[in-house]
């Protein structure tokens, strides 16, 4: 076997879990630290918040701008659409970097008789470029 192929052992797997926790827990922690910190000096002190206004600001008020936003979704989606009674509505297909001669020149191309083999100058399955 060589050491490349070898099995991890447990023993490491529970190592490398251990360091990684250890690491996400420091720089959780880390982060933690500057909410914990004093009001500075001059600073006024904050006024406490009230469950009301917690639950209005972090659900309410979310979840408002979430109706509208669907509201209004739905009532542009609901109305027919401007450009069905255009004219240009209905254009010919057309190919960006196809043939020259239009759509109708591949097609007419494609629709050969089985019989007649197809001039090909170059690519396809012949393997000639």
């Amino acid at each position: 076997m060589t050491p490349s192929s070898a099995p991890v052992s447990r023993t490491f797997l529970v190592r490398r879990l251990g360091i990684v926790t250890g690491l996400t827990a420091m720089l959780v922690l880390g982060t933690l630290a500057p909410a914990m910190a004093d009001v500075p000096v001059g600073w006024e002190e904050a006024e406490p918040v009230s469950g009301l206004q917690f639950l209005m600001v972090l659900l309410i008020l979310p979840a408002v701008a979430f109706a509208v936003v669907a509201l209004l979704s739905w009532l542009s989606a609901s109305r027919a659409p401007a450009y069905a009674e255009s004219e240009n509505a209905w254009r010919n297909p057309e190919w960006f970097g196809g043939p020259t001669k239009g759509v109708g020149a591949a097609s007419a191309r494609a629709e050969l008789p089985a019989g007649e083999p197809a001039h090909v100058e170059s690519g396809g399955a012949s393997a000639r470029w």
